[in-house]
């Protein structure tokens, strides 16, 4: 039995998803312990994806459901 699907439907075979950063630069993230480091890398994502902290925050508060505040990304991650 076949499948008509709609034309308009995607496929997620076709989908690729983007690259990740495979490598921070270690002059950007240095630090002494793991999570220094992975809050150094978070601070420079934020810092560099063109959005204001503000659109940020509202994102991540509608991805986990919970409210995140330009504070908490302030204070977690050195953001300024």
């Amino acid at each position: 039995m076949t499948r008509n699907n709609p034309p308009e439907q995607l496929s997620l075979l076709d989908w690729v998803p983007p690259n990740p950063v495979v490598r921070f630069d270690p002059r950007l993230v240095r630090a002494n312990r793991f999570t220094e480091r992975l809050s150094r890398a978070i601070s420079v994502s934020l810092e560099t994806c063109g959005q204001s902290r503000d659109q940020i925050a509202a994102e991540m508060s509608a991805m986990l459901e919970k409210p995140v505040s330009i504070n908490m990304l302030r204070h977690c991650w050195n953001v300024r």
